[in-house]
């Protein structure tokens, strides 16, 4: 799968330090949960993901609203 979309970057303070997160589009967020859906996802139903910024490649993962 490959989704490609702008959204907003916000960022959640914690107690000791601040997570940043991006809210997927409704359609994406869709189309992974149908694509995943009654897998075994570990991690708060976690799915994982690669993702890429301009040139910046990372590994992390995307969960359910």
């Amino acid at each position: 799968m490959h989704f490609e979309f702008t959204a907003p970057l916000w960022r959640y303070h914690g107690e000791t330090a601040a997570w940043f997160f991006v809210t997927l589009p409704d359609d994406v967020a869709d189309d992974i949960d149908d694509r995943f859906a009654g897998d075994d996802r570990p991690g708060f139903g976690s799915v994982p993901v690669r993702v890429q910024v301009g040139a910046t490649r990372w590994r992390t993962s995307v969960f359910p609203s």
